[in-house]
């Protein structure tokens, strides 16, 4: 439970110190914290500025690899596509949240397609 009220905290003080979304989320690797993020989309303007992004990302640069076996994650919210394919790419072991995404209204859009239905999906190569 340590991990996800660390999670928790951070998502809280993303919002009321920086004016962010309350979203955060740490990588733990042999019970020890290898990265944290924090939801900076309306900061940077980038939407895939991600807490679980920003974390893959900067525990895969402190461990030097893009195979995260071993660590889990920790985030405050249910993860969106965009996010859970990350983890699901950086073969996180075990991935927990703290508030699903189903009727909550901080989660506007839910999702519920593939990527085919999302954009045109065309096979082989064009010019």
């Amino acid at each position: 439970m340590k991990w996800m009220e660390y999670t928790v905290e951070l998502a809280r003080k993303n919002q009321s110190e920086k004016g962010g979304k309350p979203f955060g989320a740490v990588i733990v690797k042999d019970g020890e914290m290898m990265a944290e993020g924090v939801n900076d989309v309306l900061e940077t303007h980038d939407p895939t500025t991600h807490a679980e992004l920003q974390a893959i990302s900067r525990a895969s640069r402190l461990l030097k690899t893009d195979d995260l076996t071993g660590c889990e994650i920790y985030a405050s919210g249910e993860p969106c596509p965009m996010c859970l394919s990350a983890i699901y790419l950086s073969n996180i072991s075990k991935a927990y949240f703290a508030n699903p995404a189903e009727g909550n209204p901080l989660r506007k859009r839910q999702f519920t397609f593939t990527s085919r239905s999302a954009c045109r999906m065309n096979k082989g190569i064009t010019s």
